[in-house]
Formats: C-alpha cells, sequence, structure tokens
C-alpha cells in the first residue's frame, strides 16, 4: 500500500500543472485623468491643424483667382502687340515699296538732270587768263570786246544779245585770275567764236579741247548766279579759250 501511494504521489508530480492568470493590477485615478488630456490635447492640435490648413486653402484658392486675371490681361496684352507687329510689318513693307520707287524716280531725275546740265554746257565757253579787276562789268567792258576783236564780222548789237550770262568761278584769291563761264543765248555765235578762236591772235584753244572730242574740267570751287558750279562747269564738259595776254 505504501509503494502504491509512493508511485500515485510520483506520477503526480510528473503531470504538468496548468499556469494560473496573472492578476490585472486596478488603474488609478491619475492613469485616467493623463489619458484625458492627451486626447485632448491631440484634438486641439487637429482642430489647429484643420483652421491652418482652411487658411492656407483659401489664401491658395486668392493667389490662383489673381494668377487667372494676370494670365488673362497678359494673354489680351500678347494679342494686342502682336496685331500691332502685323501692322507695323505691313507699314513696313508698304515703306519699302514706296522707298524702292523712291530710288527708281530719284535715279531717273538724276538721269534727266545730267542730260540736261550736258545739254546746258553746250551753250557754255568757259575764258582762262582774263586779268580780274575790282567792281568790274565783266560782260560788257571784257567779254564783248573780246569777242568784237576774235571775231570782227560779227556785229556787236549781235553779240550783246548773243552772251546771256557771263560769271567768274571759285574763291575770289589774291594774285589769282579766276576763270570765266560764259552762257550763250545764241548756240550758233558760241560755236563761231569757237572756231575763231584757233587762229585767233587774241585767244587759243586748251590743247586738250577740240569740237569733236570735249574735255572735262572740274573746278571744286565755282559760283554762278550765286550757286555752286557742281553741275555746270564744275562736273560738265566746257570748251575752254585761253585768252592771251601778250596782245
Amino acid at each position: 500500500m505504501e509503494v502504491s501511494m509512493e508511485n500515485k504521489r510520483k506520477d503526480a508530480g510528473s503531470i504538468p500543472t496548468t499556469p494560473s492568470k496573472i492578476p490585472v493590477g486596478k488603474k488609478s485615478k491619475t492613469d485616467n485623468k493623463e489619458a484625458q488630456v492627451s486626447n485632448l490635447t491631440i484634438l486641439e492640435a487637429i482642430q489647429s491643424m484643420e483652421k491652418n490648413f482652411d487658411k492656407q486653402l483659401t489664401q491658395l484658392k486668392e493667389q490662383a483667382k489673381q494668377s487667372s486675371c494676370m494670365i488673362a490681361s497678359l494673354t489680351k496684352a500678347v494679342q494686342f502687340h502682336a496685331e500691332e507687329v502685323k501692322v507695323c510689318k505691313k507699314k513696313i513693307n508698304d515703306l519699302e515699296s514706296q522707298s524702292e520707287l523712291l530710288e527708281k524716280e530719284n535715279r531717273e531725275l538724276k538721269e534727266r538732270v545730267r542730260e540736261q546740265e550736258r545739254y546746258k554746257m553746250r551753250w557754255c565757253l568757259k575764258l582762262k587768263g582774263i586779268k580780274e579787276k575790282n567792281e568790274e562789268n565783266i560782260r560788257t567792258d571784257i567779254i564783248i570786246h573780246l569777242f568784237a576783236k576774235i571775231a570782227p564780222d560779227i556785229d556787236m548789237r549781235q553779240l550783246e544779245d548773243a552772251v546771256d550770262i557771263v560769271h567768274r568761278i571759285g574763291r575770289k584769291e589774291d594774285n589769282k585770275n579766276r576763270h570765266v563761264v560764259i552762257l550763250f543765248a545764241r548756240r550758233l555765235v558760241r560755236e563761231e567764236i569757237w572756231r575763231r578762236s584757233k587762229d585767233s591772235r587774241y585767244a587759243r584753244r586748251e590743247a586738250s579741247a577740240s569740237p569733236r572730242c570735249y574735255h572735262w574740267r572740274t573746278e571744286r570751287r565755282g559760283r554762278i548766279c550765286g550757286r555752286r558750279l557742281s553741275k555746270l562747269a564744275a562736273k560738265e564738259n566746257v570748251l575752254t579759250i585761253v585768252v592771251r595776254t601778250d596782245t
């Protein structure tokens, strides 16, 4: 009996024991108060964040509205300037066309003026070697009398009618005789004076001049009728006679 009891005790000691529940401790009042405070803090933080978000959202909406207005005004300005550029381009094209037309007309007018000047030079003679005096009446006292000596058979009255304008050309300088340009009203008298000057004892033709080949003379400074000789004796062909000073 004692052996069986001991065996039972050994068998009972080998069986695992059932774990018992851990006793739950009771929450104190202070823990409950801390939990309530933390929940209120979180709620207030959430509400504050919500207010900030709404405020920022309102500002973003306002900025977006202003940006939309600015974009619309910029779009109108760009369209306006684009139209202005088109108008300016059209005006530029019109002005270029007008400029080309004016350039063409200018070239044609210049050529016509040159032709008229070349034609007018056929009515002129240039004289060199005539002594210059103060307050001289070069047309009546000098040129008419000189032509009367070169062509004595031409009537004096006819010479006076044939010689239209007489002027010295260039700037007046001491001890220097300026050349004389004569514009004839009658070309036949001019041709006759030129022809007679070849064998005259009072004048001679310039070596480089001939009836068929005109010599182009340039007078850089000259005035005729109070104007520059840039388009008459200065640039055009003028037959030149040199007055002899030894007769």
